[in-house]
């Protein structure tokens, strides 16, 4: 009998580790998604700024600095 139980929970155990190790590789993959996400969302709002934004204000800054 004591065999059995022991043996029951050495296989629980295993289980539960295994679960364990796939939460943390899961976290892993998830963090590093999320890692990727943003630095492509930094690179894009980078370019968007000195692509879109910076163009516009220069315009705006030349129109007012003109009038005046």
């Amino acid at each position: 009998m004591q065999d059995q139980s022991s043996g029951t929970i050495a296989a629980t155990a295993s289980l539960f580790f295994s679960k364990a190790a796939i939460f943390r590789i899961l976290i892993l993959i998830g963090s590093y998604t999320l890692a990727f996400i943003h630095s492509y969302l930094l690179s894009f709002l980078a370019l968007l700024q000195f692509e879109y934004i910076c163009p516009h204000l220069i315009k705006h800054l030349f129109s007012i600095t003109t009038i005046a």
